[in-house]
């Protein structure tokens, strides 16, 4: 027997926890290569496509895809075996293939956007998917490029040509039949529970898809055909019950008709008397218009006759108006004022002569006494300037010798050159030395701080420095700084939307907690920044991305923490808590951890648990899973798996090393001594800096100590000087205050010889004029009053008059008044009748009488007349008796049921029952033709149905037989063809009934081997290109396992089936295996040869042949 083995899959650097790199085997791109169009790299050698089926993949290559760097398979037209252990990546090629042909993330179960397959760290991802093609020995290349840039995530080309999505999909779908959305034809991993919570409908939807898209087609066409069927026999149902109830509809709209002709009657007979109304509104229009005028010209004559009587009344109080008593009263005022102010003037000129006569008065009696008060001043003169003559002399007596005082200003300015001498001291010792020591004081204290600030200090930048990693690439730990640099610097724009990595944002509480986290967080997510929510992600992380090759996480809304027991229940498992209770640091950074690395659900114990311990913790709980996945026991991280369908248990343990990541303190032993010798060094430096600088301080005290003794010495000689100097100046101040009175002495002394009886006869003879004027304005105030008192008799006689002629105007006025009042009222009652006639005549309402008069034909004004002769006769044409006959009329038209629809309507029913009779036929001929297309169709359609399903059946059913269970497919078929379905019937226990297969009712294991064996007896009769099941055996028994695998290989390496491809991490020993077949095993681990670095082995692992 002949077996065809070969591995070309080549896997990058996933970023293993325990540091193990991946290796890449590529004779033409290296690790970290960016993304190239076709035309920029050599092609691979022209696949082999002997033997493959059109749609067949032939072969696929990936780039920076998931944590491919890049991979490339060669692939069998019959049955390819991925096989590889858990987080190799084999379901990426089950992604790779349906993303490769436009499929839809949704197809895989996995992550919703297509950027998020892009590897950590590059900028975009290409898949590269042959086909074989329609003609013989040909390929069709179809290619994804996935990208970041959210406006075009994803670029499309066949054969090299750019092209769109949707043609993509019509030439994937369309020509070639290959089903990425159909279940039975490409089930993932992540979608396996999903085929078992299929609908019954749904899954023969998707079988027969799978089998025969001619019989989907005539299937949808017979449903389809149905719907309208039904449709089509309502609507001839509904035809015949109207050409039975037509007639009665037609009588009764015939006795609506008769009632409404009645109504119009009555309506014509209300609209005639409504256009009869103008004709009346205008009679009596005039009449009352006749009636005004004649009120008018009574008004007229009245008014007229009051005008008469009035006029002579008027007349008499217009001539005492006219008379001369107010000018007269005028005049004898104005003289009576006149007069006063003349007498006032007077007045004022005779108390200005009296006071001039009392001041000149004064004026000589104080010439008279002027001899005495010189006199006396003269007296207190002498006797002040006595007094000062002996101060003057006393103060003389204290002014010191000007050899004294000579010799005070020297020693002055002696003492101050001294002082001078000493402040220069001082200030050169300040400037020189002291300065310089102090710098350097400071110097060494900043330095110190520093270092001590390095020694102590929280900021962990420095665990990306050269020495800090542990090894690790400083080329992605240099970019990691530089983006956390970035951030730091702009800060106010990040806010705190993106966060510093984990092994900056958090540490754990002592070194053997923080090797726990090192091992339980993969090396990417450690160096991952953390992004708060989805809107700032899509604001920052295009921006980051296009700078910066780092990792990005994003935290998930919503998400709720779940741990398998409570924190104070731990201690009864040996354990001291959870790994987050340990772990302090940025909030958000830690919630990404919960996140991505679950350490909030893994228990930490620093001892070793017990066996009992262990042994309760990783072995089954009767028949429930593992209470913890994974756990902290000492030294050792035990991870508990349990098999997804058989519920077996295992568990697996690895030793944690020691790390410098996530410390409390972020230097290392060395650093912190040299740190410290550093500070000691620093320390005795500044020591000696502050001994010199206490020793410059003692020589500057001494130095200012004798400075402030000359000071206080020149200040004492200061003191004296002014001393001297203010009885200089108080003697000089005492002479020119003595020459000053003897001035004033002699002044005296003069005015005393001088003689003034010659002004004071000048004086009085002022005086004696003074009384001659005064007299003179006593007579003329004399002569004033005498004009005054006849000025005031005149203005008195002329107020009496006024007053008189006053009188007699006010009894006229009253008179007048009288008048005035009733002329007022007549004059109003006039205007009102003259304006009512005005009105009468120009009235809107007339006018508008008069239009819809003009405006009937002769006919109407004809038979208007006539009606209008009628009610003139019998005395009743007014307004009053039309608007009675209208209401009449109007009362009785709201008593008829009118529906003015009636005619409308008969005639509608007269339409129809005419269109029905005319289309009724031919719609029960179409009814007969669908009925018969029906037929047809559904003779071909159920036997090739019933015919698929049976072969099906029939070979699920065997397969079943080999499992040791019982199988069958069951085919309902109801009156509605849409609601056909197809039942996958299972039973494992003997004495049990067939049950249908569904999510709740079997076990998972017992779902999955009913799922894949449904999957293996649909084999032969599919017409897609090819098929993907993704680890679906897992879980199964070595025995069930082993009758699978063959029954499958058997299937899939049969002629003319599908590609099948089977996606599995393991595989028993001894299994059956075919020529056709071919396992591509991915494996990775530091022990994979690098073909960049040995290029004779870019051909390791290349398929050979060998006989088993």
């Amino acid at each position: 027997m002949h077996e065809t083995v070969g591995k070309r899959a080549r896997v990058s650097d996933g970023g293993d926890a325990d540091g193990q790199r991946r290796r890449v085997k590529d004779r033409r791109v290296g690790e970290g290569a960016e993304v190239a169009d076709d035309n920029d790299r050599r092609e691979p050698a022209v696949p082999r496509v002997a033997g493959f089926a059109p749609g067949n993949v032939v072969r696929l290559r990936l780039h920076n895809f998931v944590t491919y760097s890049l991979a490339e398979f060669e692939f069998s037209p019959s049955l390819n075996m991925v096989v590889g252990p858990n987080g190799s990546g084999k379901s990426t090629l089950v992604c790779a293939l349906c993303l490769g042909l436009a499929g839809r993330t949704e197809y895989l179960g996995r992550m919703k956007r297509s950027d998020s397959f892009i590897k950590n760290g590059a900028d975009s991802a290409r898949i590269d998917v042959w086909l074989a093609g329609e003609d013989p020995g040909t390929t069709l290349k179809v290619s994804r490029v996935l990208t970041r840039n959210h406006k075009k995530a994803s670029l499309y080309y066949v054969d090299g040509v750019e092209t769109s999505e949707q043609r993509v999909r019509q030439l994937v779908a369309t020509q070639h039949n290959i089903q990425l959305d159909n279940l039975c034809q490409f089930l993932s991993q992540e979608r396996v529970q999903e085929f078992a919570r299929l609908r019954p409908d749904k899954l023969l939807l998707e079988t027969v898809r799978a089998c025969d898209r001619q019989l989907l087609d005539c299937w949808t066409q017979l449903a389809q055909l149905q719907r309208e069927h039904i449709s089509l026999d309502k609507e001839v149902q509904l035809e015949r019950e109207t050409s039975r109830t037509s007639p009665r509809s037609r009588q009764d709209s015939e006795g609506a008709v008769s009632a409404l002709r009645t109504y119009e009657n009555t309506r014509k007979q209300i609209m005639t008397h409504n256009q009869l109304l103008p004709y009346a509104q205008i009679k009596e229009h005039k009449a009352s218009l006749t009636r005004y005028k004649t009120e008018y010209q009574v008004a007229k004559r009245q008014l007229q006759a009051l005008l008469n009587d009035k006029k002579p009344f008027q007349q008499l109080l217009e001539s005492l108006a006219s008379g001369s008593t107010q000018e007269d009263r005028a005049a004898a005022k104005e003289s009576l004022t006149r007069a006063r102010i003349a007498l006032q003037e007077l007045a004022v000129q005779l108390a200005l002569l009296r006071d001039n006569t009392r001041d000149t008065g004064t004026q000589v009696a104080v010439y008279r006494n002027r001899t005495h008060t010189i006199a006396a001043e003269i007296t207190e003169l002498e006797t002040a300037a006595e007094q000062q003559q002996a101060e003057l002399v006393v103060a003389k007596e204290k002014i010191p010798p000007q050899p004294a005082v000579d010799e005070l200003t020297a020693q002055k300015a002696q003492l101050f050159e001294e002082q001078q001498r000493a402040a220069d001291a001082v200030a050169e010792l300040v400037a020189n030395e002291a300065r310089t020591v102090a710098r350097e004081h400071d110097r060494l204290h900043r330095e110190l701080h520093d270092t001590k600030k390095r020694l102590l200090g929280k900021d962990r930048i420095s665990v990306l420095e050269t020495g800090h990693n542990g090894g690790r690439d400083q080329r992605e730990y240099e970019e990691l700084k530089r983006a956390v640099l970035y951030l730091r610097a702009h800060a106010d724009t990040f806010a705190n939307d993106v966060v510093e990595p984990p092994i900056l944002a958090v540490q754990a509480q002592d070194p053997l907690l923080a090797s726990y986290l090192n091992r339980c967080v993969d090396a990417n997510t450690s160096r991952a920044l953390t992004i708060g929510n989805s809107a700032a992600y899509a604001q920052h992380s295009e921006s980051l991305l296009s700078r910066f090759k780092v990792n990005l996480r994003e935290l998930r809304q919503g998400y709720q923490r779940k741990q398998p027991v409570a924190s104070e229940e731990l201690h009864r498992y040996g354990f001291e808590g959870y790994l987050i209770d340990f772990v302090r640091g940025d909030p958000q950074v830690i919630e990404m951890l919960c996140q991505q690395s679950n350490i909030h659900a893994i228990p930490v114990s620093r001892r070793e648990l017990t066996v009992e311990q262990l042994k309760a913790l990783t072995e089954p709980r009767e028949g429930r899973p593992a209470l913890f996945k994974k756990f902290i026991s000492g030294r050792n991280l035990v991870t508990v798996n349990t098999s997804l369908y058989s519920r077996q248990t295992f568990s697996t343990e690895v030793e944690i090393g020691s790390t410098n990541l996530y410390q409390q303190s972020v230097l290392t032993e060395q650093q912190r001594r040299e740190l410290t010798s550093t500070v000691q060094r620093f320390e005795g430096q500044i020591k000696e800096k502050r001994e010199q600088l206490d020793e410059i301080s003692a020589r500057k005290s001494k130095l200012q100590h004798r400075e402030q003794e000359l000071k206080r010495e020149g200040q004492r000689i200061g003191n004296k000087l002014s001393e001297f100097n203010r009885l200089r100046s108080h003697y000089s101040s005492l002479g020119e205050k003595l020459a000053a009175t003897k001035r004033k002495l002699e002044q005296k002394r003069h005015d005393s010889r001088t003689d003034v009886t010659p002004k004071i006869a000048q004086l009085e003879a002022q005086i004696a004029q003074n009384l001659v004027d005064q007299t003179g304005k006593i007579r003329q105030m004399v002569r004033l009053n005498t004009k005054l008192q006849a000025a005031q008799t005149q203005s008195l006689e002329a107020d009496i008059g006024f007053f008189e002629v006053r009188n007699r105007q006010a009894a006229l006025s009253e008179v007048i008044g009288a008048f005035n009042e009733q002329e007022t009222t007549l004059t109003r009652e006039y205007r009102e009748k003259r304006d009512q006639i005005e009105t009468m005549r120009n009235t809107a309402e007339y006018k508008l009488w008069v239009e819809q008069i003009k405006g009937y034909d002769d006919a109407l004004k004809d038979q208007l007349n006539e009606l209008a002769e009628k009610y003139e006769s019998q005395g009743d044409f007014n307004t009053e008796y039309i608007g009675e006959q209208v209401e009449r009329l109007e009362s009785e038209i709201r008593m008829i049921n009118h529906d003015e629809s009636s005619i409308a309507i008969l005639q509608e029913v007269e339409r129809k029952l005419a269109d029905v009779k005319a289309r009724l036929p031919a719609m029960v001929r179409k009814l007969d033709a669908a009925t018969a297309s029906m037929s047809t169709m559904q003779a071909e359609l159920e036997p090739r149905l019933d015919t698929i399903v049976e072969k099906i059946s029939e070979r699920f059913t065997n397969l079943f037989t080999n499992v040791g269970s019982a199988g069958a497919i069951q085919l309902s078929k109801p009156h509605l063809y849409q609601e056909w379905e197809m039942k996958i019937m299972v039973k494992f226990r003997d004495n049990a009934p067939l049950k249908r297969l569904d999510s709740h009712t079997q076990s998972g294991g017992e779902r999955a081997v009913s799922t894949v064996l449904y999957i293996i007896a649909l084999q032969e009769f599919t017409s897609a290109p090819f098929r993907v099941v993704d680890e679906i055996n897992q879980g199964m028994d070595q025995r069930n396992e082993r009758i699978v695998h063959k029954a499958m290989v058997q299937s899939a390496c049969a002629d003319n089936t599908s590609q099948y491809f089977l996606i599995t991490p393991k595989l028993l020993t001894d299994l059956y295996y075919h020529e056709k077949m071919r396992i591509h095993c991915v494996m990775a681990g530091p022990w994979v040869p690098d073909s960049l670095k040995d290029p004779e082995m870019v051909h390791f692992g290349e398929t050979t042949k060998y006989v088993m």
